[in-house]
């Protein structure tokens, strides 16, 4: 998939397994340089002049990959300055074996950008060390990035030892949780859930 800056990316309702590039069964899941927007729920049949208009389901677009592998892999390169993933379901992610930011992130690992997380239910997803759920931080340790969450689920996400269950973050400046859910989070050994 060939995609620049600013695009969006509609995704139709469906199962979708991550790329497997090593053909290891492992992967950092889908990885994202660019600044874009993930939009799923789609029928398939939006003419490409209308905005997007999803299907009101963020059960109806599901990612699930590969025990060993996450679902998203956000990697800011120098034009990445948002990104947006917007009405899916991301499921039994575990970030055990991926190469980029092992053991951090179950579904998503997010490094150097702003991300915008939206009617999006984050399910059963695995992280040994930090992030069950979702990873974020400002590698610089600028605070220039921030993280916003919104209508969103956070459901039996767990980490092996250390922290956030949920959502780990760190260096953040700034950012919104609004209408989450979050429930069934677990630190096995230390830390919060």
């Amino acid at each position: 998939l060939a995609a620049s800056s600013g695009d969006q990316i509609w995704v139709k309702e469906g199962n979708y397994l991550p790329y497997d590039p090593s053909g290891t069964g492992t992967s950092d899941g889908y990885l994202v340089t660019e600044g874009l927007s993930f939009f799923g729920g789609f029928r398939g049949t939006e003419p490409n002049q209308q905005p997007p208009a999803p299907s009101g389901s963020f059960d109806a677009t599901i990612i699930d990959p590969l025990a060993g592998s996450r679902s998203f892999t956000i990697i800011a390169a120098s034009s990445v300055h948002r990104v947006e993933i917007n009405g899916f379901k991301i499921v039994n992610g575990d970030s055990s074996n991926c190469t980029i930011g092992t053991a951090l992130g179950g579904a998503i690992y997010c490094v150097n950008t702003e991300l915008l997380l939206a009617d999006c239910n984050v399910v059963h997803n695995r992280a040994p060390l930090r992030g069950g759920g979702l990873y974020f931080s400002d590698l610089s340790e600028a605070g220039a990035w921030t993280l916003n969450i919104k209508r969103s689920t956070f459901d039996d996400n767990w980490v092996n030892e250390g922290k956030g269950g949920a959502i780990f973050g760190s260096f953040l400046t700034a950012g919104d949780v609004v209408n989450t859910v979050f429930s069934r989070n677990q630190v096995q050994f230390s830390g919060d859930g």
